[in-house]
């Protein structure tokens, strides 16, 4: 295990599992089917978890290659459970149902981007390409890589005229935090349903608007929670809410 990594983990057999020999093991091994479609192409990248990710995408590999596997057998021959002990932050993850629509049109003004062609993650370290060491994926030019334009740069218009624009929504608010979450469904106004998830990204530092907010005396760090910042940027100003979501 890292040492950075701050937790001590603690292998268990899958007899100290409690539930473990009534749960859905099939239903479990189709979801991990799908996280294993892109490391086909690419180890995942665990940073520093102490999880092998070479040995993860063999793993990933053999499934490819039985169709018929046991699903409990399966998770019991190749993971180990682990005791998490640690101090941390727990958070909660959901898919969001908003509104949307193909065309920019009265209230249909916020879009959400498709990955340009010229954001790659970077496949080398930031430091040998000449660039801020917390910056992962980056923009791709003839002359080599450099930052990607921010968050801010980017409400400033730095992806205009690209035709990148794949629906508008009616609260940039709602932008926002589909951004943040990755992933929600969009109620068409055609009727249609349809559903958007992670592409890429900026590339940049995380800076949670919460950590904002606390430092400037707008919220207290126990009162930072998903209600409470839609709150607050619901009753600002649209300067003040875009001055706080510019520094994410």
């Amino acid at each position: 295990m890292a040492d950075s990594f701050p937790a001590h983990l603690t292998p268990l057999a899958f007899d100290d599992l409690e539930g473990w020999a009534d749960d859905d093991h099939a239903a479990a091994l189709i979801a991990f089917r799908r996280t294993c479609v892109q490391s086909a192409e690419r180890a995942p990248r665990t940073r520093s978890s102490g999880v092998d990710g070479q040995a993860l995408a063999a793993v990933c590999a053999s499934l490819q290659d039985n169709a018929t596997v046991d699903a409990r057998v399966f998770f019991e021959t190749h993971f180990t459970p682990h005791r998490v002990e640690a101090q941390g932050l727990l958070t909660g993850y959901f898919e969001p149902q908003v509104r949307a629509s193909f065309e920019r049109t009265g209230a249909f003004q916020h879009p959400l981007y498709a990955r340009p062609v010229d954001l790659v993650e970077l496949s080398s370290s930031p430091e040998s390409l000449g660039i801020d060491d917390d910056v992962t994926w980056g923009r791709s030019t003839d002359s080599g890589f450099e930052a990607f334009p921010d968050r801010a740069a980017i409400m400033n218009g730095a992806l205009d005229g690209q035709n990148l624009e794949l629906v508008y929504l009616q609260d940039p608010i709602d932008a926002f935090f589909i951004h943040i979450q990755g992933s929600a469904r969009l109620a068409m106004t055609d009727g249609s349903v349809q559903r958007i998830n992670f592409a890429g990204k900026s590339g940049h530092h995380y800076t949670p608007i919460g950590r904002t907010l606390v430092d400037w005396g707008e919220l207290a760090l126990e009162d930072v929670t998903m209600d409470s910042l839609r709150s607050w940027l619901a009753a600002a100003s649209p300067d003040d809410r875009d001055a706080v979501l510019a520094t994410n």
